[in-house]
């Protein structure tokens, strides 16, 4: 049985009641080994008031059988029908009744002596609307396997999709192939290709139409055996092709491919060069060439009195030519470097702190656009506190990035996390959450739009964004030291604002209070639920919800 009640801040009052029935039985066939079956019969019944007053009655059951289960062929299949019924006493229109069927089988094989696995799976979905005879079949299917051995790994994908509907011109069909082998001798090489397909075919009162695509990928990766050098390289391939009466047919070919080298001279540095290219053919036409090299140095941490220092630079520069033979040149250089200080102390328990000063530095050029520098400065604090009744964590993140240049931009955030977490007793314990979040976004935006008769100067105005939250939860599993009696309160509130203040006034603020008290003895299980939700510049203003579920198990 269940019971709900819900009561929005508008004054007005919804009731809902629902009670169901369900018998559920299960036992072996013939011997344990052979198969088992199972088999669920429910009905419920349903009343809500909003307004008017509607009725909806539900009556559905289910069975399954289970057959060598325990062997390397299972076989499994079940079959699901569910008789819904909505009657809408105020409605113009008749009530709504409809009947789903649902039913479908899984077979699947394994060997003992591993390394091969194959599955089919099928289903078939049939919903009827039983007061028009309207229905909207649809019927799916899966096959999946691998084949292991050695070195070498196949693996294929088969879905196909069938779906129709009887007094509507409806009707669509869809496959998806794809086979894949890996082979993998030892961790300094690996090739992995795929060969995959998919189509489709639709008719409606538009008409009818077809796509289909076919797909290539390869990717390769070899570690040299003496050098620090590794190798890494892809190649894609894919063909598109469409027809359809309503729309204008598309043909596609779009083939990429990307080659990089990376050598690891010592443990600080690394270089790397890359070649890719993209060329579209059909519909679109689109060439375009990649070529990249970047130098990174990272320095080892440095100790400087009580902190530790570390740095890190790096170079790069790369050349891109697009279809219209555009040559484009982009250098880049930048540099990072952080200052850290760890504490460790021993005052209610093991607690440690600690503090970081980084700062970022970027500089791009380019041979078409205007050069782009960035300096973004970031400051974090942490502190660490576990104890045998409590935990205790704080979070303190400053993070400031200025752009200069090319876009002229500026980013200002704090972000402040703390979380509390108390144990009071064996069976009971508390939390808090706290989180404030302020940004600050500036940046000279203005571009003079010019016409044939005057100027006009557009400028970006940006908002700063606050939000601010608390969180408090209650458990206790042994209410009033009563066995099997569980509690459990939740209350957080949001802001727009920093601090929560403000929360009766700004959009986007809520309060939301939620209470649940469980109790099972026996075969029966009470958990009643209340809920309360608070926006208070919302048109709805929230709402209140009671729960009631009452179980009994035979």
């Amino acid at each position: 049985m269940r019971f709900r009640e819900v009561i929005p801040d508008s004054g007005e009052k919804s009731f809902h009641r629902a009670y169901t029935g369900e018998v559920i039985g299960r036992n072996q066939i013939w011997k344990p080994w052979f198969g088992h079956w199972k088999g669920r019969l429910s009905s419920s019944w349903e009343s809500k008031e909003n307004g008017r007053e509607t009725e909806n009655e539900i009556l559905s059951g289910s069975g399954e059988i289970n057959l060598f289960h325990l062997s390397k062929f299972p076989f499994s299949a079940f079959i699901d029908v569910k008789d819904s019924r909505v009657d809408d006493s105020d409605a113009l229109e008749p009530g709504r009744e409809e009947r789903l069927t649902r039913y479908g089988l899984r077979q699947s094989f394994t060997p003992e002596s591993g390394g091969v696995n194959f599955n089919v799976n099928l289903f078939h979905d049939d919903r009827e609307d039983l007061l028009t005879g309207d229905s909207e079949m649809s019927t799916h299917g899966i096959m999946s396997g691998f084949l292991h051995r050695g070195p070498h790994r196949l693996s294929a994908l088969v879905l196909a999709n069938d779906r129709s509907r009887s007094q509507i011109m409806d009707r669509h069909k869809d496959w998806q192939s794809d086979f894949t082998h890996a082979y993998n001798p030892g961790a300094k090489f690996s090739l992995i290709t795929s060969i995959g397909a998919s189509g489709s075919e639709s008719e409606d009162t538009l008409g009818e139409s077809e796509s289909s695509q076919e797909r290539l990928a390869t990717n390769m990766l070899w570690r040299a055996e003496t050098l620090p050098v590794t190798v890494r390289g892809d190649l894609f391939f894919k063909s598109l092709s469409s027809q359809s009466e309503a729309r204008r047919d598309k043909e596609e070919d779009e083939t990429r491919g990307n080659l990089s080298l990376t050598y690891l001279p010592d443990d600080h540095w690394r270089l790397r060069g890359s070649v890719g290219g993209l060329v579209r053919t059909g519909d679109v036409e689109e060439k375009s060439y990649v070529q990249s090299f970047t130098a990174d140095y990272t320095s080892q941490l440095i100790p400087w009195g009580e902190f530790t220092y570390g740095y890190g630079a790096g170079i790069g520069l790369s050349n891109e030519i697009n279809t219209d033979d555009e040559d484009e040149w982009i250098g880049q250089t930048e540099f990072s470097h952080n200052l850290n200080r760890a504490w460790q102390y021993d005052w209610f328990g093991p607690v440690g702190m600690s503090i970081t000063f980084g700062q970022d530095l970027s500089y791009e050029s380019s041979s078409i656009d205007e050069d782009l520098g960035t300096l973004v400065n970031r400051i974090s604090y942490s502190l660490n506190s576990t104890g045998e009744e409590s935990s205790t964590n704080l979070n303190i993140v400053f993070y400031d990035s200025r752009n200069s240049g090319r876009n002229d931009f500026a980013t200002q955030n704090i972000s402040i996390n703390a979380i509390h977490n108390q144990r009071l007793s064996r069976y009971s314990d508390y939390g808090i959450t706290y989180n404030v979040n302020f940004t600050r976004q500036r940046g000279d935006n203005s571009s003079v739009v010019e016409d044939d008769f005057f100027a006009v100067d557009s400028k970006l105005e940006i908002e700063d964004t606050e939000f601010s939250s608390l969180e408090i939860f209650y458990h206790n599993n042994r209410m009033f030291k009563v066995r099997n009696l569980r509690f459990g309160s939740r209350l957080r509130a949001s802001s727009r604002s920093l601090f929560l203040d403000d929360l009766d006034s700004e959009s986007g603020n809520e309060y939301f209070w939620e209470n649940r008290l469980d109790y099972n003895i026996g075969k029966l299980d009470i958990d009643l639920r209340t809920t309360w939700v608070e926006r208070p510049a919302a048109d709805d203003a929230g709402t209140k919800t009671i729960t009631l579920n009452v179980r009994r198990y035979f």
